[in-house]
């Protein structure tokens, strides 16, 4: 009967010390979840921000006078490296103000070099945009002359219309944000975690892979990855995915935490309004934790030793009471 004890207790600890394990991924998915919610907001709340300056309204009554507030966006861009571009788009897509960070050595770009966005699909969105409404681009890399940029630049552009007291529409103000360092600081937080991180799109792409294979990361910018999804690898995870909010599912041995990110759920806009269902649904993102057969292993091999030491004082314990009993008797 003792030695059956023993057994249930160990197998409590075993329990115990995985449930342990998977809530504490869990946790860490929150935090992760928080960590991108965060960064949204506060790009938000700058995109909405620089349109107030004085030097911003006094441009748009008068285009001719572009020199204080291109001095303005020009230390904007220098304090806030992360955006690598800052502008301003008129009523016919045409840019009239473009900074570039330059990293760290902003640039003004001049009359000769700006360019009409009038074709694009964020502009094309958000000028049509209720004033003070936000539009945030799918985050993707950053395309130059046709090509993925390499080393990859991950790119987040966030813009919302200028409308005038007297209800003129003056184009668009854009902010086109390096996610990179927000990507990091997840990928680096993630580290610590038993198991490997992933952050997925609404499509079933690798945003982040911590396993070993990162080159399944950004499918959907290459035209040969167009099948590296979750959904292809981990079909079973994908439809759990999409029929909860947060779960565990177990596949070969390995188990998969994973939390839904409804990026844009609870955050504010200009106005301080929600953001509209037709943005929030889709701006769904997945932050997954899986948790290899050898991770348990290790987890198992721990309890052995814990198994180990316990026999051991048993054994020593039973000793001691044959002894005491035979001295007794």
């Amino acid at each position: 009967p003792a030695m059956v004890g023993y057994k249930l207790f160990n197998n409590y600890q075993t329990t115990g010390a995985l449930d342990k394990l998977l809530a504490l991924e869990k946790a860490k998915l929150d935090i992760f979840s928080e960590i991108v919610r965060e960064d949204f907001q506060t790009n938000i709340n700058n995109l909405c921000l620089i349109p107030k300056l004085h030097e911003f309204g006094h441009y748009i009554d008068d285009k001719s006078v572009s020199n204080d507030l291109v001095k303005d966006l020009t230390v904007i861009s220098y304090y806030l490296p992360l955006y690598d571009q800052i502008r301003h788009i008129d009523a016919e897509g045409m840019e009239t103000i473009r900074v570039n960070h330059n990293d760290s050595t902003p640039v003004v770009i001049g009359s000769e070099s700006l360019q009409n966005k009038g074709d694009r699909y964020y502009f094309k969105v958000t000028n049509a945009l209720e004033d003070g409404r936000v539009y945030i681009s799918p985050l993707d890399l950053n395309v130059e002359s046709g090509f993925v940029e390499e080393p990859h630049k991950p790119m987040l552009r966030f813009a919302t219309p200028i409308v005038t007291d007297q209800q003129t529409r003056e184009g668009i103000f854009v902010i086109n944000y390096s996610a990179g360092k927000m990507l990091n600081d997840i990928r680096n937080a993630a580290d610590a975690n038993a198991g490997a991180f992933m952050l997925i799109n609404s499509d079933s792409y690798w945003l982040l892979n911590g396993g070993s294979d990162s080159s399944s990361e950004w499918g959907f910018m290459h035209s040969d990855k167009q099948d590296v999804k979750l959904e292809k690898v981990y079909p079973k995870l994908w439809d759990e995915i999409l029929l909860n909010l947060s779960g565990r599912v177990d596949i070969d041995g390995d188990s998969f935490v994973f939390k839904k990110i409804p990026v844009l759920e609870n955050l504010t806009d200009c106005a301080g309004r929600d953001f509209p269902t037709d943005q929030v649904d889709p701006y769904t993102w997945w932050a997954i934790s899986h948790i290899a057969s050898e991770a348990m292993g290790s987890l198992n091999e721990k309890t052995g030793k814990y198994e180990f030491y316990l026999i051991s004082i048993y054994t020593l314990f039973c000793i001691l009471i044959s002894y005491l009993f035979s001295r007794l008797l």
